[in-house]
Formats: structure tokens, C-alpha cells, sequence
């Protein structure tokens, strides 16, 4: 059985992207991670204004999405890849918890 983690993943669709389209692309993202042999705990999506930030390619508004991960890390940099790439993605992020053994080292 292959190493897992668990990440957070947060990713902002541009405004001018409809909820069907985004809705597709979700779907098409969660077949991603499949692929890889990775689960989605949750997806969460609502609509957002940035207030204080210009994100990559001068959105200050869009959709964003955030979801719950369990995936090897390893392919985590695939993941990365597939939503730089992605038309309508303006930023990405993917996070995981620091354990607390490893602050106390």
C-alpha cells in the first residue's frame, strides 16, 4: 500500500467562468486525484470578492473552491501542475498540517 497524506486544497475559478463550467471542472479535477489513487473527503465552493489582493492574471474576484484531500505526496506536484495549467484557475494552493512531533524537533 502506497504512503497517503492528508492536504487541503484551495483553488480560485475566475469570475467570468459560469457554475456549469465550474461544476464540469470540479468533476474533472476529482478525476484527477482518482487517477492518482487519491480521495476527496469534501468539496466545499462559494463565491468570493479579494479584497486587498490581485491574484495571477489580474482577478481580484472568482469562485473558490476548497476541498479535502487524502493522496500520496508524491503526486501532489501533479495535482499542482494540472491546476496551473488549467483554464480559469487563477491561483492555487495546496496545504497540509505540520505535525506536532515534527514542531517539537
Amino acid at each position: 500500500m502506497e504512503e497517503t497524506k492528508k492536504y487541503n486544497l484551495i483553488y480560485m475559478i475566475a469570475s467570468n467562468i459560469d457554475d456549469k463550467a465550474i461544476d464540469e471542472f470540479m468533476n474533472k479535477f476529482e478525476n484527477e486525484v482518482k487517477e492518482r489513487n487519491g480521495i476527496i473527503e469534501s468539496t466545499k465552493k462559494e463565491r468570493y470578492q479579494m479584497v486587498r489582493t490581485t491574484i495571477n492574471k489580474g482577478a481580484r474576484n472568482g469562485c473558490m473552491v476548497t476541498s479535502k484531500i487524502i493522496i500520496n505526496p508524491l503526486k501532489v506536484e501533479e495535482l499542482t501542475k494540472y491546476l496551473r495549467l488549467a483554464q480559469g484557475v487563477v491561483v492555487n494552493l495546496i496545504i497540509t498540517k505540520i505535525e506536532e512531533a515534527k514542531l517539537a524537533a
